[in-house]
């Protein structure tokens, strides 16, 4: 069975199997400390980051920053490659019961943590056992009903029933954590010690978090030894950094500054397709946005192509589906509705707006060219918007709590529709749910979805959340992102990830 049902599981990921289902539809600077003398390689990288490092909680699973963040240090039971595969990570082999939910995980012996101390299988049932009781995990732990060290290197996982999405939602996301020393202080995880190749040195909030080499990581000797994560105020000041030789990459280059870097023979600039949908999202609880007629104006009044061709200088790919076409349970049947501002015009005049002032909030400035588009394309209808750039853990936490009219998000999740149940399902509101949309219709079919292995009727269900998004006007999707991270010519990068950013592990100086 644990072959068959891991193969299974595997094509389902693979990306070139998923459109299936009867889709209808188409460091660098002169003072970096790891610079090395002629004949010397350099083994030292500071990475740009546009945006401040908001939490060390490895359950925290809203934030996109976050979870890369902690890829470095942290590690978990299972890896899902670029193919769609499961590889070893903690776990050398996993089998699964006949019935699908009895998942027997086999721990590596020897793996230490960055403390010296060694995992063992209470570790990774304490780690489980926290992600179960974790907001941020609760569509994915939901299914769990036991959890068992059956001895120091075996953990059980006993499901109430078939769950699809577990190996990719927790098999691959939970971080293992050190049991003995997360118990040992109420801060202990300001300072984390997971099994990672890398492990942490210090941080200072506003400016930086620095990583170190883990000497004894199981995976063996890393090019890269000494990491830095640079917190800079903005994409703009990224770029300039970057060509001051103050930091080795950065993944925030705007869109207008892509070809400019592109032709200067000192940078690289990779062009790398991620799972970011980025949408228009509003609060659908309150005032003007919980009439569906003003939702259904705003559909209409996107227009995709001048977003694309004007505020991202042609890098991105237009979507009219939240989730793309790589993802298990995409149909294409359910899509949104193209630009039409005749048809805008009559939703708003059926509206019930009264031309009260809306506000648009943005976390960075990444969004600002979006965000004028789309406050031009309102004012036409006469929809009265203004813009507000909030600071970026602010928004964040006030878009989660409901405190806040409209706004654009890019959300980066794993190729399964399963995980926008998050994003749609009662359960993730105050966690990744911005809309607040709680529906039982959604909930139902998001369930229904991952109770099976079957594809088929997995895709049934998706679609009935698809068609109600659409038909609700819910969100309005807009463009999933390229990423163009862009680092000195010198620095080699083997492995881009699905979310555009790279580990320090895979990277190397030349």
């Amino acid at each position: 069975m644990k072959k068959s049902l891991a193969l299974i599981l595997a094509v389902l990921l693979a990306f070139s199997m998923l459109t299936g289902c009867g889709s209808t539809s188409e460091p660098g600077g002169n003072d970096d400390p790891g610079a090395q003398s002629d004949g010397e390689t350099k083994d030292s990288v500071i990475i740009g980051l546009s945006g401040e490092i908001s939490t060390f909680d490895p359950w925290d699973n809203a934030v996109l920053i976050t979870r890369y963040l902690r890829s470095n240090y942290y590690e978990y039971l299972l890896y899902a490659n670029e193919q769609g595969e499961f590889e070893p990570m903690i776990a050398e082999s996993y089998d699964i019961s006949e019935d699908g939910t009895t998942y027997t995980f086999h721990l590596y012996e020897g793996i230490l943590f960055h403390n010296g101390d060694e995992l063992t299988a209470e570790d990774v049932v304490f780690s489980l056992e926290k992600a179960c009781e974790s907001a941020g995990f609760a569509n994915e732990t939901a299914s769990i009903v036991g959890i068992e060290a059956t001895d120091d290197y075996t953990v059980e996982v006993t499901l109430s029933e078939v769950n699809a999405y577990f190996l990719l939602g927790v098999a691959t996301r939970v971080c293992i954590v050190n049991k003995e020393y997360s118990e040992s202080g109420e801060n202990s995880y300001e300072t984390p010690v997971g099994t990672g190749p890398y492990k942490f040195v210090s941080f200072t909030s506003g400016y930086n978090l620095v990583l170190e080499a883990f000497d004894q990581w199981h995976g063996g000797d890393v090019p890269i030894r000494n990491v830095e994560f640079r917190v800079l105020s903005d994409a703009s000041a990224a770029v300039m950094s970057l060509e001051a030789g103050d930091i080795d990459i950065t993944y925030t280059v705007p869109s207008i500054s892509v070809a400019e870097l592109q032709e200067n023979p000192d940078f690289t600039v990779s062009m790398v397709p991620t799972q970011g949908s980025a949408y228009l999202v509003y609060n659908t609880t309150v005032a003007p946005f919980d009439d569906i007629n003003f939702r259904k104006a705003l559909q209409y009044a996107v227009d995709r192509d001048q977003i694309i061709t004007s505020a991202l200088d042609g890098i991105g790919t237009r979507s009219v589906s939240v989730w793309g076409s790589n993802t298990i349970g995409y149909t294409g049947n359910y899509l949104f509705p193209e630009y039409d501002m005749d048809k805008a015009r009559e939703y708003i005049e059926a509206s019930d707006y009264d031309g009260s002032t809306i506000t648009f909030i943005i976390g960075n400035d990444t969004y600002r060219r979006t965000a004028v588009i789309l406050q031009s394309a309102f004012a036409e209808l006469g929809i009265n918007v203004n813009i507000e750039q909030v600071e970026s853990n602010a928004w964040i936490t006030d878009m989660k709590n409901g405190n806040y009219q409209m706004s654009l998000v890019i959300h980066t999740v794993e190729p399964d529709c399963d995980n926008w149940s998050t994003r749609f399902a009662t359960a993730g509101i105050g966690v990744s749910n911005m809309s607040h949309l709680s529906d039982p219709v959604v909930d139902a079919a998001f369930d229904a979805g991952r109770a099976t292995n079957n594809l088929e009727e997995r895709c049934e269900q998706y679609d009935i959340v698809a068609q109600y998004l659409v038909d609700n006007a819910i969100v309005v999707p807009i463009y999933y992102r390229t990423m163009t991270p862009a680092y000195s010519s010198d620095l080699e990068i083997s492995v881009f990830e699905n979310t555009g950013y790279a580990k320090a592990v895979n990277m190397s100086w030349k």
